[in-house]
């Protein structure tokens, strides 16, 4: 039996919609349904988290902002001199060092017995930490956004271990099935497409890595007995990238693991489905899989079908002339990803790059051999791993959801399958373009024709199945709907599928403010960017108002937000800011792997647990206002104050698995007498995977104002706890008697 509960909860005198999706049978009360419906996603006030001081740790992460700027003072003063610390950290790393290094615990002050800190570095500690010690005695403590009733009940359902909590596809909110059930359907999602291999988790690493060694390493530069470089036959960024991903994460310095497989619940299908997710992010095979994505990225976007978004496609549509009979097709490859044959793949990536080779193509990088390609392609197609309940599979069919290079090498399978079919008829093609698995044409020939071209593309290849829609006045591509209005041009608007739950993040959830306007503004330019017509962008506005007013957001909020936002005039200008111009290149993909461009300034940050009472002590204007007690060496770099998000409702309850049958098989020593997700730092935790790369990559933290409006990193606006905005406080009117503050936009938008 299956159950979907919405629920109209009071708050703030404006009720909330929650959803949740019973699958188990199991009789659950309103307070239940209440608080899973909450969502995942769900951001825990401080002394919501299992009754946690919530600046309990503080001071080691002042210690860590200490040690930081310790490790600069000692270069300064040792300029020029060698040190066994200056293999750990050093300021005059190149910048592909400084990515590739092993975060470090070298301390100076311990570390060093001659080295002593600079007096106005230990002026500047001493007021600071006076100061901090004042303002958290006196801060006020966080109120609780759950109550206590909601946290008993979080306390008794992690207990329920014949429950699993999941998350499901299309972000409909979350789901309850029985640990039985969810066991039979991933065992059966993966029999489809994996094996079993009869091998340890450690032991499955240690293979993976000595594969990857034994197989790259010939490429890498090398140093021989007597010291002598031996040149590697790949550029040197790329060298340093791989020699230290043989041994452990190299943008992280974290440990690999055996990613964890899991699944989406399909519950807007008629039958319920599922979508197989494995976090790839921690396999030893990623490294090489960001590889070979920054290198096919340019032969992608070189292709005639690629278009980057939807975005893209918009201006596109601006100089694109459709005739009154023109018919809009579009088609979808069912099941895309774990359907490729690796033989397959393999042979149209090879036959790509190849006939790029022969013809000097200006997008394929002739540093790198076509050799060296293939090998990494062959092995992140080959080793591709997972685990579940303990058990090590590999895929035969297909790659995992998470693997880096999946959208690239998805693409050019396509492109060389599908492409010779299309280029026979491009005549009667306006434009066709493609979304790796999503595309779209304008066709302007015979019905017939059409026939005959959608038959020959559904039969291009065996493995590649498609859908397809073809109609005279509208279609649907990615989050737009194109439709021939009265006179017969193209139209167009937002799309938005009738299963849509629209949760965006809950008042209540412990969110910096100016996150959930960013939220609010971007959706707004979203639509202006997606509305062709001003009457389309205003019932947008007024759907949108309402689905955030029935996610407990104020209307004065909602108002301030909107206020901040570029006006429908701006359409054309905004569209046009996002048309790429230059040429495309590698330097267009991976930033992250991009190091020619050598760091130009310093930042320190003050890395925090976010509250929102903790954002009120405006720790960044403390900052500024003793910066000048530095030493004058330090002045020129940025000091800046970043919050780590709060703890999320999912990593409180057990939503995927529990890790019990997943550590009783593991080599690694771990305590398991605790309740399943009990501890609130949980490393292990499945349902934070994704939160964990995005911490490992930078993401997830928020960043406050530094003494420049214009130095936000990251990509986060600045937080807020309800009273600031931006650089100057919003207040409630309604509250507050009203108010005529103007705020500068110091974040834009976006």
């Amino acid at each position: 039996m299956v159950t979907m509960f919405c629920l109209l909860t009071p708050l703030n005198t404006a009720p909330i919609t929650t959803f949740f999706h019973d699958f188990s049978g199991y009789e659950f009360s309103a307070l239940d349904r209440e608080l899973l419906g909450y969502g995942v996603n769900f951001a825990l006030a401080p002394p919501s988290a299992f009754n946690v001081d919530p600046y309990c740790g503080w001071k080691a992460d002042w210690s860590t902002f200490k040690r930081g700027l310790h490790r600069q003072d000692f270069f300064i003063q040792t300029s020029g001199q060698q040190s066994e610390a200056a293999d750990h950290v050093s300021s005059e790393y190149s910048a592909p060092e400084k990515a590739l290094r092993v975060p470090s615990e070298w301390d100076p002050t311990v570390d060093e017995e001659d080295y002593v800190p600079t007096e106005e570095l230990t002026v500047f500690f001493e007021e600071m930490e006076k100061e901090l010690e004042w303002r958290v005695r006196h801060c006020p403590r966080p109120m609780p956004n759950l109550s206590r009733r909601h946290r008993d009940r979080l306390t008794e359902l992690q207990l329920m271990h014949d429950l699993v909590f999941v998350l499901t596809d299309k972000n409909l909110g979350l789901a309850c099935d029985t640990r039985a059930s969810y066991v039979r359907n991933c065992l059966d999602i993966l029999s489809q497409t994996h094996e079993v291999v009869d091998v340890s988790l450690q032991r499955c690493l240690l293979n993976v890595r000595t594969r990857f060694r034994d197989e790259l390493a010939s490429y890498c530069e090398d140093v021989s007995a007597d010291g002598v470089g031996i040149p590697c036959s790949i550029p040197k960024w790329m060298s340093k990238f791989l020699l230290a991903s043989f041994h452990h994460i190299p943008t992280s310095g974290g440990e690999y693991r055996v990613p964890k497989f899991y699944l989406l619940y399909k519950v807007h299908k008629e039958e319920l489905g599922f979508r197989p997710i494995t976090g790839n992010w921690c396999s030893p095979s990623q490294p090489a899989s960001r590889l070979l994505a920054y290198i096919l990225e340019p032969l992608v976007r070189d292709t005639p079908s690629y278009v980057r978004d939807a975005d893209d496609l918009s201006c596109r549509l601006l100089e694109t002339h459709i005739g009154p009979h023109d018919v809009l097709v579009t088609y979808d490859v069912v099941n895309l990803y774990p359907s490729i044959p690796h033989g397959l793949c393999i042979e149209m990536v090879k036959q790509r790059l190849q006939r790029d080779w022969d013809a000097h193509a200006p997008t394929l990088d002739r540093t790198v051999p076509i050799s060296f390609i293939m090998i990494m392609l062959r092995l992140v197609l080959e080793l591709n791993f997972c685990q579940f309940q303990g058990r090590v599979y590999r895929q035969l069919i297909g790659y995992a959801t998470g693997t880096a290079c999946g959208g690239q090498v998805a693409h050019i399978y396509l492109e060389e399958i599908l492409g010779p079919v299309l280029v026979s008829v491009s005549d009667w093609i306006r434009l066709h373009v493609r979304y790796i698995d999503d595309g779209f044409f304008i066709w302007s020939g015979t019905t017939a024709r059409l026939s005959e071209l959608i038959f020959a593309i559904g039969n291009a290849n065996p493995a590649v199945r498609i859908t397809h829609a073809a109609s005279a006045s509208s279609a649907i591509f990615l989050d737009l709907k194109l439709y021939k209005d009265a006179a017969g041009a193209l139209q167009l608007d937002v799309f938005q599928k009738a299963m849509n739950r629209y949760l965006y993040p809950l008042w209540r959830s412990e969110i910096p403010r100016t996150c959930l306007a960013g939220i609010a503004i971007g959706e707004i330019i979203r639509y202006i960017k997606r509305c062709s017509t001003h009457a389309a962008f205003v019932r947008m506005i007024s759907l949108l108002s309402s689905r955030l007013r029935a996610r407990g957001w104020p209307s004065w909020f909602i108002r301030k937000a909107y206020a901040r936002a570029p006006s429908y005039s701006t359409r054309e200008e905004l569209l046009l800011s996002t048309k790429r111009t230059e040429p495309r290149g590698p330097a267009d993909f991976g930033a992250a792997l991009d190091y020619s461009v050598p760091e130009t300034k310093r930042v320190h940050a003050l890395i925090l647990d976010y509250s929102s009472t903790a954002s009120s002590l405006r720790l960044d204007k403390l900052m500024r206002r003793y910066a000048d007690l530095l030493p004058p060496e330090f002045r020129t770099a940025d000091f800046i104050v970043a919050w780590r998000s709060a703890r999320k409702l999912g990593g409180a309850i057990r939503y995927r698995m529990d890790q019990q049958a997943d550590n009783a098989s593991d080599d690694t020593t771990n305590d398991n007498t605790s309740p399943p997700l009990a501890s609130q730092h949980g490393s292990e935790e499945e349902c934070d995977e994704e939160e964990t790369e995005a911490n490992l990559s930078g993401g997830g933290v928020f960043l406050d104002r530094d003494a420049d409006d214009f130095t936000f990193r990251l990509s986060q606006l600045p937080p807020g706890d309800g009273s600031s905005f931006g650089s100057i406080p919003i207040l409630n009117p309604e509250v507050a008697g009203g108010g005529n503050a103007s705020p500068h936009d110091t974040h834009g938008s976006r």
